[in-house]
């Protein structure tokens, strides 16, 4: 298929990597411009999303996207992976956990969290993967990083397994929060499944499978394709058609190029007001971003909001997507 440019959510089975799925779009595609916006471990299924052809410029603005998981967890065991990857160790008589104490705790695990990251993960140690240094035995665990959780509650109990659910931030590994939930409550604890429910605004709902794109591409159809417009976390402000050439030129707009400037002027404003209140979660939406979108939703650009909010141009140029005319 040629010319393909968007976003693609991939239902990634377990068992395979990221990259494995990675390769395989290409081949069903017939493309090479193509990568994923998250890694996810061999263990986990669930949301993948791709960006493919000129969309792969667009990765960086879903860096800090919110994550959401429904992991599995098996309370009196522990690995080295912090997982079933790894050979379990079962713990000797190991505490047996009532559901409401571990219902008290999920209830606890909002905000930032130093947590201790697997030893069989991607890190960097010394500009080597982890994983390499724990194979070779040099490794216990890759040491702490601060991870934020926005929320985890109970989706089912049944001692010795729990299912939970976590929306995290960028940097978060499910297993370290199952790791730390077995440390809290003394039973030790690792995830036997996981499944990627959500990417920012990608979602189960929007997936599909790897056999399912097959079909798609032999019948030449797009319809897998996602419009980057619709993903994007940060605020889009609407563009005149009359000046999509002068947007695909690098021409910074100024308030008569806005379908309603006024309203426009209003938002930056707005924004600009929260931001300095602190009230924009600047890990999911980097500072002062706005995306400019054609009056049909197509994407055009990204800006930066101007710091003067009645600027005559209220936002910069960033970074052009609409073709130059």
């Amino acid at each position: 298929m040629k010319n393909i440019n968007g976003f693609i959510n991939i239902h990634k089975p377990a068992g395979i990597s990221s990259s494995d799925c990675v390769v395989a779009v290409r081949k069903i595609l017939g493309i090479k411009k193509c990568g994923h916006l998250g890694t996810l471990d061999p263990i986990a299924s669930g949301c993948l999303p791709m960006a493919v052809g000129g969309a792969t410029r667009l990765i960086e603005y879903f860096a800090h996207s919110k994550n959401g998981y429904t992991c599995t967890m098996e309370f009196g065991r522990t690995s080295v992976s912090f997982d079933t990857e790894t050979e379990p160790t079962i713990l000797p008589n190991p505490r047996k956990i009532h559901e409401q104490e571990l219902t008290n705790l999920l209830e606890t695990l909002v905000g930032d969290f130093s947590l201790t990251v697997p030893a069989y993960s991607a890190k960097k140690i010394d500009g080597q993967r982890a994983y390499k240094l724990a194979r070779e035995g040099k490794i216990e665990d890759a040491g702490e990083a601060v991870m934020h959780l926005y929320g985890v509650s109970l989706e089912r109990f049944e001692y010795p397994e729990a299912v939970i659910n976590i929306l995290g931030g960028k940097g978060v590994y499910a297993r370290s929060v199952a790791n730390h939930i077995g440390k809290e409550l003394g039973s030790g604890a690792v995830m036997s499944d996981l499944v990627r429910t959500r990417k920012g605004k990608f979602t189960l709902e929007n997936a599909v499978t790897l056999d399912e794109l097959k079909v798609y591409a032999s019948s030449n159809s797009r319809e897998f394709l996602l419009n980057p417009a619709d993903l994007l976390d940060n605020p889009r402000l609407t563009i005149r058609d009359e000046h999509i050439v002068g947007i695909s030129r690098g021409i910074s707009p100024n308030l008569s190029w806005f379908s309603s400037p006024h309203e426009l002027q209003s938002e930056v404003i707005t924004e600009i007001s929260r931001r300095q209140k602190g009230s924009v979660d600047e890990s999911v939406q980097p500072a002062n971003v706005v995306f400019l979108v054609s009056e049909s939703g197509d994407l055009l650009a990204s800006a930066t909001m101007a710091t003067a909010p009645n600027a005559h141009t209220p936002v910069k140029i960033r970074k052009v997507f609409a073709p130059q005319s």
